[in-house]
C-alpha cells in the first residue's frame, strides 16, 4: 500500500510545498520458507519554501525526512534507519536556453544496529553542493 499527500500554499512571501509518502510493505511467507517474510514501512516527507526573486531567479529553502523500520526476511526487526536532509537552492535564467543551479544540501543518515554482531549502524552526516547547468536545445 502507499499513501500521499502533496500540497502546495501559494502565500505572498513564497509558495510552501509539503510532500508526505508512505509506503507500506506486507507479504506473508509460506511456512517452508519463512525467509519470504517481508512488514516495513517507509514514511518519508518534505517541507520546502520557494520564492521567485526577479522574472529570471528563484530560491528555494527545504527539509526532508526518509525513515525505513520493519522487517525483512526476519521475524526480528531488522530494519532501522533513516535520513534527515536541509537544503536551499537557488536557479538563475540566464537566457531562454540557458539556466545554472546552485544547490546546498545537508544530510544526516543514523540507524541503529538490529544484529548484535558488533558492527555499528551506518551513521554519517554529510554537506553536498552541486552545480548544474541546464541547455535547452
Amino acid at each position: 500500500n502507499q499513501y500521499a499527500l502533496w500540497a502546495t500554499w501559494h502565500a505572498g512571501f513564497a509558495d510552501i510545498t509539503a510532500d508526505w509518502t508512505e509506503d507500506v510493505m506486507r507479504r506473508e511467507a509460506a511456512r517452508s520458507s519463512p525467509i519470504d517474510y517481508v512488514n516495513y514501512v517507509t514514511p518519508e516527507y518534505t517541507l520546502y519554501a520557494t520564492r521567485k526573486i526577479t522574472p529570471a531567479a528563484l530560491v528555494s529553502l527545504g527539509y526532508a525526512q526518509y525513515f525505513m523500520t520493519g522487517e525483512f526476511a526476519s521475524l526480528a526487526q531488522n530494519v532501522n534507519f533513516g535520513q534527515r536532509e536541509v537544503f536551499a537552492g537557488a536557479e538563475l535564467r540566464e537566457s531562454p536556453h540557458l539556466s545554472t543551479l546552485v544547490s546546498v544540501r545537508r544530510s544526516a543518515f543514523s540507524g541503529y544496529a538490529t544484529v548484535l554482531t558488533g558492527v555499528p549502524p551506518p551513521d554519517f552526516t554529510g554537506t553536498l553542493v552541486i552545480v548544474e547547468q541546464r541547455i535547452k536545445l
